[in-house]
């Protein structure tokens, strides 16, 4: 069963690709899995935090929070205490600013304020 379920597929792997080179089928014929369903990648934006901790009721990274934010999407990671540089503020703003991007375009505008109020938790990323 399994090698008629093999071999339909990849003569249907074949028959869909263009007959650039012997190589080039070669090649798209090893990226097909067989035996398994292929695993869609999923994006989990991460927001970085600096500076002083945060009082309990606001995120701060702490690793008890890793399921609440994942469970909603997002996941935030401490990058650096109170010392920082001009260039991980630069760092961390741009890539806040594509994270929230992805959060509203998933999630919505009112993603921040949903997330506090399912939660008691409250954000405040730098920007």
């Amino acid at each position: 069963m399994k090698s008629i379920l093999l071999t339909s597929l990849l003569i249907a792997a074949f028959a869909c690709t263009t007959p650039e080179s012997s190589t080039d089928r070669k090649e798209e014929a090893n990226i097909h899995v067989i035996d398994k369903a292929p695993v869609e990648e999923v994006y989990i934006p991460i927001f970085k935090i600096y500076g002083e901790l945060a009082s309990l009721d606001y995120l701060d990274g702490r690793s008890e929070e890793s399921s609440l934010t994942t469970a909603h999407g997002f996941m935030v990671l401490r990058v650096a205490g109170c010392e920082i540089t001009s260039e991980l503020v630069r760092s961390v703003s741009a890539n806040n600013i594509k994270a929230n991007e992805y959060m509203i375009k998933f999630y919505g505008e009112n993603w921040k304020s949903n997330f506090e109020d399912e939660t008691g938790k409250k954000i405040s990323f730098p920007k």
